[in-house]
């Protein structure tokens, strides 16, 4: 009889790897559970449209990598290939906004994509991640990022750096789309035929292509940066001057205020990017509470 053997894009982990995995699971509890985050557990598998609508159907996740079937009831489910749509949902379908003011979550557990194989990269994957919901105070930021340099460095990894990005606002993502296809329009026939669709549904995710000959096409596409408003690029540059213990104080200070809104922010581990954080604040926002926290530290405040 032959034997059967784990499936592609799936491994086994044991021995010396179990450790490693239970250390790093468990330091990240610690880490989490100290600056007040909860676990939550989401079901491993989910409604199709749950993931459409949050991770966007034009998308390469939705389009090429979600396992999705039928069940005996035919209803079109997912594997979750994320968590954060899933968390969104725990919270707004168990009514958690109307229990408390803000939300903190973390999570461990399977993730599911289909793609090709290879080093740091399987179908089937384990994602440590964190979500906050309910407050859109900018230093819930300052908190999340202090967060992962707080895990990263009880990992022992060092010389790590944050790199503040900005997509603007509106009216400056709308000005760059049409920019961006100015320049996708003329080489759209050499491009291949994920990012020729990609084009028609969202344009800035062909800068994602993995294609070579497409990276090379669009290295010289223009950056959106050069359309961001003369105030945002001024807001980028006060925020991006803001020393590193400025943040972490930040982080501190982050249960001193109440100012509840919608919102939500995330943290994922991966391959590659260490820790990427997922939120839409304005850096307009982050700038004022930095300034307020300064003035605060001159009135005497203590953090």
């Amino acid at each position: 009889m032959k034997l059967i053997k784990a499936v592609r894009g799936t491994k086994d982990i044991y021995g010396e790897e179990a450790v490693k995995y239970t250390y790093i699971s468990k330091m990240a509890q610690e880490v989490f559970e100290n600056y007040g985050y909860t676990y939550i557990k989401t079901p491993i598998f989910e409604e199709t449209d749950l993931f459409k609508r949050g991770i966007g159907e034009g998308t390469d996740v939705v389009e090429k990598e979600m396992y999705t079937f039928k069940d005996r009831g035919e209803r079109s489910i997912t594997l979750r290939p994320e968590n954060t749509a899933s968390v969104v949902r725990s919270y707004l379908e168990n009514g958690i906004y109307g229990k408390e003011d803000v939300t903190r979550y973390y999570y461990n557990g399977s993730m599911f994509r289909y793609e090709r194989p290879q080093a740091g990269r399987q179908r089937e994957f384990n994602q440590i991640g964190v979500e906050v919901l309910g407050e859109s105070s900018p230093i819930l930021d300052a908190e999340v990022i202090a967060m992962s340099f707080t895990l990263l460095e009880k990992l022992g990894i060092s010389d790590l750096e944050v790199h503040i990005n900005s997509v603007g606002t509106t009216a400056s993502r709308i000005q760059y789309r049409e920019k961006l296809l100015n320049f996708l329009n003329p080489i759209k026939e050499e491009l291949c035929e994920d990012c020729q669709m990609r084009m028609e549904k969202n344009p800035l995710r062909v800068l994602d292509c993995k294609i070579d000959k497409c990276k090379e096409l669009t290295k010289d596409a223009p950056s959106i940066i050069d359309s961001l408003t003369e105030e945002e690029l001024a807001l980028i540059d006060e925020a991006s001057a803001i020393p590193a213990e400025t943040w972490f104080a930040l982080s501190r200070w982050a249960k001193e205020t109440k100012n509840f809104q919608p919102w939500q922010r995330s943290l994922l581990f991966s391959v590659g990017t260490l820790a990427a954080r997922g939120q839409k604040p304005s850096i307009k926002q982050a700038t004022h509470a930095v300034k307020a926290y300064q003035a605060a530290l001159q009135k005497g405040f203590t953090i």
